[in-house]
């Protein structure tokens, strides 16, 4: 009877070493499906952060190349406005060289008026004095 409950115990024993073993077994299952879950999930946020570090990248050459841009433009547009002030300035000289210019065209006018309304006058003159216009008498 003994050796029966010793057999007995033994047979309990290995049922729950085998019970234990497979229960192992299945937990050693679940950790390496969960290390692999894990190993997935660290795997993806690295693929993430280096998206991520990819796109900062591309942030930073945008914004450093906008800055380039813009100090491009900066100059074009400096130099623009040098010249504009510069033409304006040209324009204003010549503008007022066109007003004195104007000025002298009609005092030369006025000039050439009165000098014309002289010669009539000293012509009309002149033919009063000697009673007919000279070139009728050299017809």
């Amino acid at each position: 009877m003994i050796a029966v409950d010793a057999q007995s115990a033994a047979e309990a024993d290995r049922k729950i070493a085998v019970d234990a073993k497979k229960a192992a077994e299945d937990a050693n299952g679940v950790i390496v499906q969960k290390q692999k879950e894990a190993e997935d999930a660290l795997h993806a946020m690295q693929e993430k952060e280096r998206e991520r570090q990819a796109a900062l990248t591309e942030v930073v050459d945008v914004k450093h190349q906008s800055a380039e841009d813009l100090a491009k433009k900066n100059v074009e547009l400096s130099k623009a406005l040098e010249e504009s002030k510069h033409s304006e300035e040209r324009a204003k000289d010549n503008a007022a060289a066109a007003e004195k210019a104007k000025t002298e065209a009609v005092a030369a006018k006025s000039q050439a008026e009165t000098l014309l309304k002289q010669e009539q006058e000293r012509i009309r003159k002149m033919q009063a004095q000697i009673g007919s216009s000279i070139v009728d008498d050299l017809k």
